[in-house]
């Protein structure tokens, strides 16, 4: 398999919270692709946090682009004014909850949407976490923290309630980190959690 080739960029739109370039480029096939737009944002960090009482720290906030409420992992751009992905999980904690961490353990990176966009998100699981001062968001946000346990976590997936596909997937890394989901083949076409 071989990469496309690009043939020539240019940026259509380039804000500071918005870039997209369009790229031509040549398939390995020989075919031309005019017109593909790529979003370049910002990587993030995204924390999942568990408290010394063993409960998950969520956010609650306003997300335009979906225009609802969500309900996700406290997470961040990385600036650079961070150094790295852990200072910036670290900093997004503790500003969207007042939370800090005793501990961060790097998950992985998820590429955010791999067709479309540049982002990727670096994922921490975070444990230890105690109340260190009240959040404070950027002035562009307003985020509500909550508490819950594992149990309640898991309903709130089934049911919905937390359909952000980054922090779903962070999520399960976690629980699967923290031994909580343990995988047993049981035949050749299931799967025992």
């Amino acid at each position: 398999m071989e990469k496309w080739r690009i043939l020539r960029s240019k940026y259509v739109l380039n804000k500071r919270w918005a870039k997209v370039r369009q790229d031509t480029c040549l398939l390995p096939s020989g075919m031309v692709v005019d017109d593909y737009f790529i979003w370049e944002g910002g990587d993030f960090a995204m924390i999942f946090g568990l408290t010394k009482e063993n409960k998950v720290v969520l956010v609650r906030q306003y997300k335009h682009g979906a225009q609802e409420i969500v309900i996700e992992l406290p997470a961040g751009l990385i600036e650079a004014s961070d150094g790295n992905p852990q200072a910036a999980a670290a900093r997004e904690l503790r500003e969207e909850t007042g939370y800090a961490a005793d501990d961060y353990e790097y998950l992985g990176n998820l590429l955010v949407s791999s067709a479309k966009a540049t982002t990727m998100a670096h994922l921490y699981l975070a444990t230890g976490l105690s109340q260190v001062a009240d959040p404070e968001p950027d002035s562009q946000e307003s985020v509500e923290p909550l508490h819950v346990s594992l149990p309640e976590l898991v309903q709130m997936i089934d049911t919905g309630r937390i359909h952000d596909v980054n922090s779903i997937a962070t999520i399960f890394l976690a629980l699967r980190r923290q031994g909580y989901l343990v995988l047993k083949e049981n035949g050749p076409n299931s799967i025992e959690v």
